[in-house]
């Protein structure tokens, strides 16, 4: 038997304290010894993979655990403090099993016969000693926390350097190179402090006569002294192998499963150009940190240097398409933020549909572009190129609608709005548009009919 919905409805949801309870030393390797006053979250193992329940303090368990007399749990911790969480599976003998049933009021825990661990890995930037750039220290870190965080269940958590400055009586936000060399042990000390952190991925980039040397240092929460540095020095055309590698070494640190596509002797990275992917990791930073910023970014930033860099990956790859859809969006938050100048903007747009003509970002952003600086008709013309090239997405018909209908060109935004709705899920957002529209050119009378339509289907 199952868990019952009355089960259900008598189990506590987002506080089910757990303080002062012991789990009992099993000698099975990191066992937990007490909740504190964290709240707990059970996971069974279900249909083959951990699969967490509707009410996620609730175990979905109703499997016999034939000979084995141990079960198998998934504990997510929360601390205090928001998105504070780290992880550990453990085994249990089967009376303290029985005791947890009775608890959680279900039946049964089933074993997969393995024993892993779940630890909190916190990956920092790595710093740029003299000469390197700030922006591949960044960009390396957070492409190797990416591709465990995307590809495993491990708990990953990419760190920033950040700080706040006043500019003109505005607070904004500014990366930091910490250090040109190794982070300090008591900043390492802070961080485990203050963040429940198990393991640690830091270190340093610098440049050399024929290319980098990245040390990477691997810190246990228990051993803050005794950090392990690998050190990997290599031409440009070696990068591919130095990051499979330090994802390797990251999942080993941090005892995390790596599937097929990272276990092997070799990993995609959307391409064959090792060149290409540096200058699209550099590229990328200054999206990110616009995103990061809010748009609020340092007076001084300008992002001119970024879009030559991924102007020179789009065109270095052209079957590549991270360098493309980051310079198109670097563009969009650049005239989102008004960060850069128009002229700027525009330019490498106008590019960006040159070198990649087939593709309705770069049109679709230079229409966002020309509607920000009220030059509709421009707009409208480049809004219909991107429809053109990707007339299924309605969210295109919408701002071409849009910015017709900012011209009282009602005829065009209605047949826009109403190919849009026709496309769109059940919530229409266009009805709300093309309702503007019938209510401008006198005919709001058809408007109840039309939403009476909508409601009908």
């Amino acid at each position: 038997m199952g868990l019952t919905s009355q089960a259900l409805d008598a189990m506590p949801t987002n506080d089910m304290a757990l303080a002062g309870d012991k789990i009992p030393d099993l000698s099975l390797g990191n066992p937990l010894t007490n909740f504190d006053n964290r709240t707990a979250k059970l996971v069974a193992d279900y249909s083959g993979g951990l699969y967490p329940t509707s009410r996620p303090r609730v175990p979905i368990v109703d499997m016999e655990i034939g000979t084995t007399n141990r079960c198998c749990l998934k504990f997510d911790l929360y601390t205090s403090g928001p998105n504070q969480r780290f992880g550990n599976i453990n085994y249990f003998n089967a009376g303290f099993r029985s005791r947890l049933c009775d608890r959680f009021h279900c039946d049964k825990f089933y074993s997969p016969g393995t024993l892993s661990v779940v630890l909190k890995v916190a990956v920092l930037p790595l710093n740029a000693g003299e000469g390197a750039k700030p922006q591949i220290g960044r960009q390396i870190s957070a492409f190797i926390a990416d591709q465990l965080r995307s590809n495993t269940e491990a708990d990953i958590q990419s760190v920033s350097f950040l700080t706040q400055i006043e500019q003109d009586g505005v607070a904004r936000t500014a990366f930091v190179n910490i250090s040109d060399g190794m982070i300090d042990a008591d900043q390492l000390k802070d961080l485990f402090t203050q963040s429940a952190v198990d393991i640690s991925m830091d270190g340093l980039v610098k440049p050399t006569d024929t290319g980098l040397e990245l040390s990477v240092r691997f810190t246990n929460k228990d051993n803050l002294e005794g950090g392990e540095v690998t050190t990997y020095a290599f031409n440009p055309s070696d990068v591919f192998d130095v990051l499979h590698k330090m994802v390797k070494k990251l999942a080993e640190a941090g005892q995390i499963d790596l599937p097929e596509a990272l276990s092997g002797e070799n990993m995609e990275f959307g391409t064959d150009n090792p060149e290409v992917f540096l200058k699209f990791l550099e590229g990328y930073d200054a999206l990110n940190y616009i995103q990061q910023a809010n748009g609020l970014v340092a007076r001084e930033f300008n992002p001119e240097s970024a879009i030559a860099t991924l102007i020179e990956a789009v065109e270095g790859d052209k079957e590549f398409e991270g360098p493309y859809q980051v310079l198109v969006g670097l563009c969009r938050a650049c005239t989102a933020y008004q960060i850069g100048s128009f002229e700027l903007i525009e330019k490498t747009l106008l590019t960006a549909t040159e070198i990649v003509p087939e593709d309705f970002g770069a049109f679709f952003a230079l229409g966002e572009l020309y509607q920000a600086a009220n030059q509709v008709p421009k707009a409208i013309d480049y809004f219909e190129k991107a429809s053109q090239l990707n007339p299924e997405d309605p969210a295109i018909l919408n701002r071409l609608g849009n910015a017709q209908a900012n011209m009282n060109m009602f005829v065009n935004a209605e047949r826009n709005f109403k190919k849009a709705i026709e496309m769109e899920g059940p919530e229409k957002p266009s009805m709300d548009f093309l309702t503007g529209v019938l209510n401008a050119s006198g005919r709001n009378h058809e408007v109840p009919a039309l939403w009476k339509g909508i409601i009908d289907q």
